[in-house]
């Protein structure tokens, strides 16, 4: 190995410790935080949380609350992350309704620890974190409107407010999502026949909603 190659290759396998090191100290900073709050929660717990020196913590974070805020981006998830295979595209409107409603829900469920942190933002004020965290969920609302658009475009449902509808269902949603989160223990799994009972349900009542008569 010549000696460039040999510089070459450290960098690669000190880039790939960085970002081994860093995806550590941000898991275990996101169980502290969900676990035990913002203020209960010093970087010294997250350092022996995650196995490295105090010190380490701070060659990759400024400060405790950019080190929270972070945790907060890189856990709360997007709508590129929700299922869509088995998509009818509309033919079978209830059954995409029910997808679309089981698969957001299981989605908000798994990533528990991000929403545990997102109750803690009284606690750690930052417009910043706020605008996210609303622009994710209005992200995950746009998604779900555009393919109720796209299916009255094709002629499949008729014309509402899906706007209106949307944002209803992702209220309700988000508040089962949430009373989950609250009251289950860590580290639970979600209640598969409870989620597939609310996902039949909203997606019935939405279906007979916009259903174009024949």
């Amino acid at each position: 190995m010549v000696y460039s190659d040999y510089k070459c290759t450290r960098r690669y396998w000190e880039s790939n410790m960085k970002a081994e090191t860093k995806e550590k100290i941000l898991y275990a900073a996101v169980e502290l935080f969900a676990a035990n709050g913002y203020k209960n929660t010093t970087t010294l717990d997250i350092a022996y949380r995650s196995g490295v020196d105090e010190t380490t913590i701070y060659k990759h974070f400024k400060n405790k609350k950019s080190l929270f805020q972070e945790a907060f981006v890189v856990m709360t998830p997007d709508r590129s992350l929700v299922p869509t295979r088995g998509l009818t595209q509309g033919k079978d409107l209830k059954k995409d309704l029910t997808l679309f409603i089981r698969n957001y829900m299981i989605l908000h469920i798994n990533h528990m620890p991000a929403y545990r942190i997102s109750m803690l933002l009284d606690e750690v004020y930052d417009k910043r974190i706020y605008a996210f965290s609303f622009r994710r969920i209005e992200g995950m609302i746009e998604q779900f409107e555009l393919y109720l658009t796209e299916l009255n475009r094709k002629g499949m449902i008729q014309t509402a407010d899906y706007k209106a509808i949307t944002e209803m269902l992702f209220s309700l949603f988000l508040t089962k999502a949430t009373e989950f989160i609250i009251t289950a223990p860590r580290n639970a799994k979600y209640n598969k026949k409870a989620v597939d009972a609310f996902a039949d349900r909203y997606a019935t009542y939405i279906a007979e909603l916009l259903r174009v008569e024949q």
